[in-house]
Protein backbone atom coordinates (compact mmCIF):
# COMPACT_ATOMS: atom_id res chain seq x y z
CA UNK A 1 0.00 0.00 0.00
CA UNK A 2 2.93 2.67 0.33
CA UNK A 3 4.28 2.02 -2.80
CA UNK A 4 0.92 2.99 -4.11
CA UNK A 5 0.50 6.00 -2.21
CA UNK A 6 4.13 7.49 -2.94
CA UNK A 7 3.82 6.61 -6.50
CA UNK A 8 6.43 4.28 -6.75
CA UNK A 9 3.39 1.68 -8.09
CA UNK A 10 1.34 3.35 -11.05
CA UNK A 11 -2.16 2.05 -11.54
CA UNK A 12 -2.60 3.50 -15.25
CA UNK A 13 -1.03 0.00 -16.62
CA UNK A 14 -4.38 -1.64 -15.55
CA UNK A 15 -6.56 1.26 -16.26
CA UNK A 16 -5.34 1.40 -20.34
CA UNK A 17 -7.18 -1.31 -21.52
CA UNK A 18 -10.20 -0.35 -20.11
CA UNK A 19 -9.94 3.16 -21.36
CA UNK A 20 -8.73 1.90 -24.62
CA UNK A 21 -11.63 -0.21 -25.07
CA UNK A 22 -13.84 2.97 -23.88
CA UNK A 23 -12.73 4.82 -26.52
CA UNK A 24 -12.65 2.30 -29.34
CA UNK A 25 -16.40 2.02 -29.18
CA UNK A 26 -17.07 6.08 -27.97
CA UNK A 27 -15.00 6.68 -31.69
CA UNK A 28 -17.68 5.38 -33.46
CA UNK A 29 -20.11 6.96 -31.74
CA UNK A 30 -18.48 10.20 -32.17
CA UNK A 31 -18.15 10.02 -35.86
CA UNK A 32 -21.67 8.68 -36.27
CA UNK A 33 -22.43 11.85 -34.23
CA UNK A 34 -20.21 13.88 -36.92
CA UNK A 35 -21.70 12.10 -39.76
CA UNK A 36 -25.05 13.00 -38.57
CA UNK A 37 -24.36 16.74 -38.45
CA UNK A 38 -23.23 16.77 -41.29
CA UNK A 39 -25.93 15.41 -43.13
CA UNK A 40 -27.87 17.79 -41.53
CA UNK A 41 -25.89 20.85 -42.61
CA UNK A 42 -25.81 20.02 -46.55
CA UNK A 43 -29.93 19.34 -45.89
CA UNK A 44 -29.64 23.16 -44.44
CA UNK A 45 -27.49 23.95 -47.50
CA UNK A 46 -29.80 21.79 -50.30
CA UNK A 47 -32.61 24.07 -49.21
CA UNK A 48 -30.90 26.88 -50.68
CA UNK A 49 -29.98 25.61 -53.76
CA UNK A 50 -27.20 23.67 -53.10
CA UNK A 51 -28.22 20.06 -54.77
CA UNK A 52 -26.22 17.07 -53.32
CA UNK A 53 -25.27 14.98 -56.40
CA UNK A 54 -24.03 11.66 -56.79
CA UNK A 55 -20.20 12.59 -56.27
CA UNK A 56 -20.74 14.57 -53.39
CA UNK A 57 -22.11 11.75 -51.64
CA UNK A 58 -19.06 9.56 -52.49
CA UNK A 59 -16.51 12.28 -51.79
CA UNK A 60 -18.54 12.30 -47.97
CA UNK A 61 -18.45 8.82 -47.67
CA UNK A 62 -15.33 8.79 -48.53
CA UNK A 63 -14.28 11.57 -46.16
CA UNK A 64 -16.09 9.80 -43.30
CA UNK A 65 -14.36 6.39 -43.66
CA UNK A 66 -10.63 8.03 -44.09
CA UNK A 67 -11.47 10.29 -40.85
CA UNK A 68 -12.42 7.10 -38.73
CA UNK A 69 -9.78 5.41 -39.63
CA UNK A 70 -7.66 8.17 -38.57
CA UNK A 71 -9.20 8.71 -34.87
CA UNK A 72 -9.21 4.89 -34.47
CA UNK A 73 -4.98 4.73 -35.80
CA UNK A 74 -4.35 7.51 -33.67
CA UNK A 75 -5.96 6.50 -30.27
CA UNK A 76 -4.87 3.17 -30.94
CA UNK A 77 -0.78 4.54 -31.54
CA UNK A 78 -1.68 7.31 -28.29
CA UNK A 79 -2.14 3.63 -26.24
CA UNK A 80 0.54 2.06 -27.98
CA UNK A 81 3.12 4.78 -26.60
CA UNK A 82 1.78 5.00 -23.15
CA UNK A 83 2.06 1.08 -22.44
CA UNK A 84 5.55 1.14 -24.04
CA UNK A 85 6.35 4.09 -21.49
CA UNK A 86 5.23 1.74 -18.16
CA UNK A 87 7.00 -1.08 -20.07
CA UNK A 88 10.39 1.16 -19.80
CA UNK A 89 9.78 2.18 -16.46
CA UNK A 90 9.06 -1.03 -15.09
CA UNK A 91 12.01 -3.00 -16.78
CA UNK A 92 14.64 0.38 -15.64
CA UNK A 93 13.01 -0.47 -12.13
CA UNK A 94 13.88 -3.85 -12.60
CA UNK A 95 17.21 -3.55 -13.74
CA UNK A 96 17.92 -0.80 -10.77
CA UNK A 97 17.45 -3.41 -8.21
CA UNK A 98 19.04 -6.03 -10.21
CA UNK A 99 22.16 -3.82 -10.20
CA UNK A 100 22.17 -2.62 -6.86
CA UNK A 101 21.13 0.69 -7.67
CA UNK A 102 17.60 2.45 -6.61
Amino acid sequence: MSDFLTFNTFITPYLLPLFYFLGAVGIPLLAYLMWDRIKSLLQRFSGSGLKTDFRLRILLWIMVIVGFLCMELCWRMLFEAMIAYFDMHSYLEQLAHTTGGV
